[in-house]
């Protein structure tokens, strides 16, 4: 089954890096640390994607999947500028297809800009939720 997570993260990337913003921005997909909370890669901005649910629509290969997306910097208030940066991002793409066959119709933001703090690490984040539908097969 295709798992829009990769391509979502990949969009994340190029936008991210390319829009006109003043800061790099680790994106990652699933986990925040491959280890522990001074990993050097994991320091803010870093943007998370994880996968919430899926909903299969079998007899037409495709599905819906809720995605979580946690944007962390060092304050509230760059949190919630990176946050934005990161729903532009994805209202900013249509229909696309990866090369490695997921096709993604469309995405929207369901849920957006609840702030919060992470309690390991003391960084300031946003969460927002995002709806994505797409094929469940790799054409």
């Amino acid at each position: 089954m295709a798992d829009p997570i990769g391509r979502v993260v990949a969009d994340l990337r190029t936008a991210l890096s390319v829009d006109g913003g003043t800061w790099p921005v680790a994106v990652r997909g699933g986990r925040r640390f491959d280890g522990d909370a001074t990993h050097p890669g994991d320091a803010p901005p870093l943007v998370v994607v994880r996968s919430n649910s899926r909903t299969r629509m079998a007899r037409v290969a495709a599905a819906t999947w809720r995605l979580i997306v946690i944007s962390y910097e060092t304050d509230p208030r760059l949190a919630m500028l990176l946050d934005g940066r990161v729903s532009d991002a994805l209202h900013a793409f249509g229909p696309r297809h990866t090369s490695g066959g997921v096709a993604i119709y469309r995405s929207a933001e369901e849920v957006g800009g609840q702030a919060g703090e992470d309690p390991d690490t003391g960084w300031s984040n946003v969460t927002s939720i995002y709806t994505v539908h797409g094929s469940t097969v790799i054409w």
